[in-house]
């Protein structure tokens, strides 16, 4: 166990390369790294740095019933990054929760976010779990994202400031559990890639977008992907459709 109450907590690392810091067992039988400040982060500022098979408590202490908003829990700022098999708690109450969980910047092309479990409770609204900014080439696959967010047009996944180009979306779950919501995940204006076999989960029982998109004909391409727009539903087809 490890909490990351300071910025740049893992400072130690300096400015190593290429490695893995990966957590040894299963379940909850893994290392847990528990954000205890607002201001804590970890910064994955070198190159191919992973982060792997962890517990990752981004908005404190599961049990804590004291208030707690991290402002901004991991940045990646490298290329070549990765968190994998992690799970991932962004929100546990009201007043506990982090505001971006993962955000990337310019530098982190080549992201990858794989097999990772987020969650975060209804009334933890974040702004989103993870902002993508020229997230060039980034793989997102396998992963399951569930919480709410603080506007009904903000997913849990966000482009943003600088649309990210080449990006490859496969086998995701994202879920805005915010009454009304409309967005799962938030596209900006030339998002460029491919979504395929995604499933994306809204409550505003109306549309079937889920990932919305900047406007019309704008944004990557979609592949079997279903939109379910009210808890206990089927998912439809995602709109809009090709004709």
């Amino acid at each position: 166990t490890e909490n990351v109450a300071a910025a740049y907590a893992w400072a130690s690392l300096g400015t190593k390369s290429g490695f893995t810091v990966v957590g040894i067992g299963r379940g909850t039988n893994r290392p847990a790294i528990t954000w205890t400040a607002q201001a804590g982060t970890i910064l994955m500022d070198a190159a191919n740095f992973r982060i792997q098979n962890m517990q990752l408590f981004t908005a404190g202490p599961v049990g804590s019933t004291t208030a707690l908003t991290v402002d901004a829990a991991i940045t990646i700022s490298a290329a070549g990054c990765a968190l994998e098999d992690n799970f991932i708690q962004f929100g546990v109450d009201a007043d506990q929760l982090s505001t971006i969980a993962v955000t990337t910047t310019l530098a982190a092309d080549y992201f990858e976010f794989k097999r990772n479990k987020c969650y975060g409770a209804t009334l933890a609204v974040c702004t989103s779990m993870l902002y993508l900014v020229g997230a060039d080439f980034c793989e997102v696959y396998d992963n399951y994202i569930i919480g709410g967010t603080s506007s009904v047009n903000v997913g849990v996944v966000r482009f943003i400031t600088t649309a990210s180009v080449g990006i490859d979306f496969r086998r995701n779950t994202f879920i805005n559990l915010t009454a009304s919501s409309v967005h799962a995940v938030t596209q900006m204006a030339g998002v460029l890639g491919q979504v395929s076999d995604c499933g994306f989960g809204i409550l505003n029982d109306s549309g079937l977008a889920g990932w919305v998109p900047a406007g019309a004909g704008n944004g990557p391409l979609f592949f079997r992907c279903y939109t379910a727009n009210l808890a206990g539903e089927s998912g439809g087809l995602m709109t809009p459709i090709s004709t």
